[in-house]
């Protein structure tokens, strides 16, 4: 292939300096990968024939980073971006299926293409050389297809991490697994359980929130089930009601393609909204389906798999929550939405009816459609409210707890109490949002109640 791939200057700069000392390097990896894609990537790394010490001995006038020299990595600062250099190298046998028991250094770039999970991945870059893709990974992306370097039974149980890498790349650039890919994945699953909960986490991530995230699980189910046990029964679980024409299963994974993919607490919340609706099934007389108490039931569910995860305990609140909430009332009425803000905050204010338009969208559309209305009139209100800077929190309030020392109220839960009161009156709209008639509101009240624990004053 003879397509040209534009390196940085930095990356030009330490390929030029690596030559001028003897040694050849190249560009690798994802950042070839992306930029065939046409996207910018993210990271540009290098590999070279220098060892560890001899690419510090080249770059010993620039910070240098030494914490992966151990696997052969040094990375080095230029311009506040750390781009890592890497030893060639070739990887031992694998004990843990997880990790190389030792990591050998090679003698040439094939050696070290050779040893990488996926043919995207196995590609080299140099200006003067141009592409070197032994394994034929810019043909896979043309094909869209994704395939493993070598025998895939070997590649996915030396590291089962690559089994979840597999499917966030079929998920993020929208391609097919190479069948024998596919198939190995299947076979070597049992090994995941030897991958750490945070690596898990991670993969999984970038998976829910890619763009072709519903495609995908739903290509690759049986991977995600196993990770996941409680969606299973979402698959083939038929919800017998007008408003649903997809089982529960595809229902959620049309909610989490409607739901914005840079939220992942959303994005998660979308997926697991409706999981529990298998335990709380029933059908009436009519043979209708219902599902009362579900959103409790999901977000136990959900709670569970995410401490699983590990997941640190703010995320897990905000999506429990999410999905507790999910089945909101719709009502675009300033009063209800200024109480909303007040229970969750404008972040999760937003998130809640980002997901309850979620799942509006992967409902029948003509059940739907009056519903997305008021939603819509709900979401254009909560703006308008926020953007106002609308009194929803004590923070807001135009009085403080001070205020009422200085009236003579004694410190103690009451002062909170009537702060507490006097918001809810400017969300109920009985009173403006000003300190003068704050205070004589909370005056008034002070006194009616000293008159009633006093008759005789």
């Amino acid at each position: 292939m003879n397509e040209q791939i534009t390196i940085p200057a930095d990356g030009i700069w330490i390929l030029n300096r690596l030559q001028a000392h003897g040694y050849v390097g190249y560009a690798v990896g994802g950042c070839v990968r992306d930029a065939l894609l046409h996207r910018t990537p993210h990271d540009w790394d290098f590999c070279t024939s220098a060892t560890p010490e001899q690419i510090q001995a080249c770059f010993s006038d620039v910070p240098c980073l030494t914490i992966g020299s151990q696997h052969g990595t040094i990375g080095v600062l230029r311009n506040h971006t750390v781009y890592e250099i890497t030893t060639f190298r070739k990887e031992t046998t694998y004990h843990d299926h997880r990790h190389p028991d030792a990591v050998q250094f090679a003698d040439s770039l094939q050696t070290d293409l050779q040893r990488r999970d996926f043919t995207i991945n196995a590609m080299a870059y140099h200006p003067e050389t141009g592409i070197i893709d032994p394994f034929h990974g810019a043909a896979d992306l043309q094909k869209r297809q994704l395939r493993c370097v070598g025998v895939p039974t070997e590649r996915f149980t030396e590291d089962a991490l690559r089994i979840l890498r597999a499917v966030r790349f079929a998920a993020v650039y929208g391609l097919t697994i190479q069948p024998e890919t596919a198939a190995a994945m299947e076979q070597t699953i049992p090994f995941l359980k030897w991958v750490s909960a945070e690596r898990i986490l991670s993969e999984c991530d970038r998976i829910v929130t890619a763009p072709y995230a519903a495609a995908t699980l739903a290509a690759y189910h049986s991977i995600w089930f196993h990770l996941f046990p409680e969606m299973q029964p979402l698959q083939g679980f038929q919800q017998y009601h007008p408003r649903h024409a997809h089982d529960v299963w595809e229902h959620s994974l049309l909610a989490l393609s409607h739901s914005d993919q840079q939220d992942t607490v959303l994005c998660w919340a979308a997926l697991l909204h409706d999981i529990g609706k298998p335990a709380c099934f029933h059908r009436d007389a009519a043979g209708i389906g219902h599902f009362y108490g579900h959103p409790a039931e999901s977000a136990a569910l959900a709670k569970q798999i995410c401490k699983r995860l590990k997941m640190d305990r703010k995320r897990i609140d905000a999506i429990v929550a999410l999905i507790a909430a999910h089945e909101v009332q719709l009502l675009p009425q300033r009063t209800y939405l200024l109480r909303m803000l007040r229970k969750y905050g404008a972040v999760q204010a937003k998130r809640l009816l980002a997901l309850r338009k979620a799942d509006l969208q992967a409902q029948v559309p003509a059940y739907a459609e009056r519903d997305l209305q008021k939603l819509e009139q709900m979401q254009q209100l909560l703006q308008e409210l926020l953007q106002e800077q609308a009194c929803f929190q004590l923070k807001d309030l135009a009085i403080r707890g001070n205020d009422l020392l200085a009236m003579g109220i004694p410190k103690g839960v009451l002062i909170g109490k009537l702060l507490q009161d006097a918001l809810e009156q400017v969300i109920r709209g009985k009173l403006p949002n000003e300190r003068e008639v704050l205070l004589q509101w909370v005056q008034e009240r002070w006194n009616r109640r000293k008159q009633h624990q006093n008759p005789t004053d």
